[in-house]
């Protein structure tokens, strides 16, 4: 096997599209050929391998789909099993708005798979692309699926919402829904996306973004700050952190960068490091903990008691009632300065 045919196989078990028992079974049927590869054998090997794969997912996620998370999870299923078919056929979409912006004070995007993108700017309208994807066994499916699929911009009072509504219990069909937004500075965001990464650069009214399954990161923006994922990093980049920033994930770093601002902040996962810097001027309390890993900071905390790599708490620079809180299970924490502009 070549070490580029290993590497596909490992990136499949690393997406979690195949199990340890099937990404074996792959390493074996393209393992072992001696001299003189039939590359076609090999290929049907592989393909053979695939399908019995996606008919082994299949069944471990039949009841999956009746769950809270069903169509999360029923989305990734069909698009696994589209793949190793090779036999799925696509079709993309787009579809463009331009929106009033005056008056209005919160947009709110959500999507059940797909990205969502947002770039804030200078101009006082609101842009929105939505790019609609379906990959099914047939063209046919494909396109009576893609002509059910609705997704909507349009303003509500003083907000605009974006939203997608698709049929239920697409079995054998991959629906994605992704959103483009420019919009001005001053809106306030509420995103959300059940598999996909959001991002966000630019506002001032704070933003508030969720999925279950993507990277969530905010730029060069300010207010207050409720980011989560389940799966995925946590980022953030506040010019000013102006209310309470929470931070969250349950697999992958959470990193926050808070350039000026006094709030309480809450930064937690469970697999991970969490990272931390703050302007050399906040005041405030530290209660930093991990079960395996060590709290490190370059602010002075005064301790009390017998020390613990693990855990850290005490008054952050004059102290004050603004409560950083920082949460591991499994990785290190890091307490930093963020350095002069």
């Amino acid at each position: 096997m070549s070490s580029e045919e290993r590497m596909a196989v490992l990136k499949l078990l690393e997406q979690g599209k195949i199990s340890a028992g099937e990404a074996e079974r792959l390493l074996r049927a393209v393992g072992g050929r001696g001299e003189g590869p039939n590359l076609d054998e090999v290929g049907r090997k592989i393909s053979q391998a695939m399908q019995e794969a996606g008919r082994s997912i299949s069944e471990a996620v039949g009841a999956a789909r009746r769950s809270s998370a069903g169509r999360a999870v029923g989305e990734v299923f069909d698009d696994v099993v589209a793949e190793f078919s090779g036999s799925a056929e696509e079709i993309e979409e787009t579809r463009e708005w331009t929106l009033e912006a005056a008056g209005v004070a919160l947009l709110h995007a959500d999507t059940s798979n797909g990205d969502i993108a947002v770039e804030a700017t200078d101009q006082e309208e609101i842009w929105v692309r939505a790019t609609k994807k379906v990959k099914a066994r047939t063209r046919q499916q494909a396109e009576e699926c893609a002509a059910q699929v609705e997704v909507q911009a349009q303003r509500e009072g003083d907000v605009v919402r974006i939203r997608e509504e698709r049929p239920r219990n697409l079995r054998g069909i991959r629906v994605e829904v992704r959103y483009q937004v420019r919009c001005p500075r001053q809106l306030a965001l509420r995103l959300g996306t059940l598999s996909g990464a959001i991002n966000s650069q630019g506002t001032r009214a704070g933003v508030e973004a969720t999925t279950l399954n993507g990277k969530v990161e905010v730029r060069e923006s300010q207010g207050p700050m409720k980011l989560h994922s389940k799966n995925g990093k946590v980022a953030a980049y506040v010019d000013l952190l102006l209310g309470r920033g929470e931070f969250e994930t349950a697999n992958g770093k959470v990193e926050v960068v808070v350039r000026a601002g006094q709030a309480p902040i809450d930064a937690k996962t469970l697999n991970g490091a969490v990272e931390l810097s703050l302007p050399a001027g906040f005041a405030g309390r530290l209660d930093a903990s991990t079960v395996h890993g060590h709290v490190h900071s370059e602010f002075p905390i005064p301790v009390t008691g017998k020390p613990d790599k693990g855990r850290l708490e005490g008054e952050i620079g004059p102290g004050g009632e603004h409560l950083v809180r920082l949460r591991t299970l499994n990785g290190a924490i890091y307490l930093k300065k963020t350095p002069a502009a």
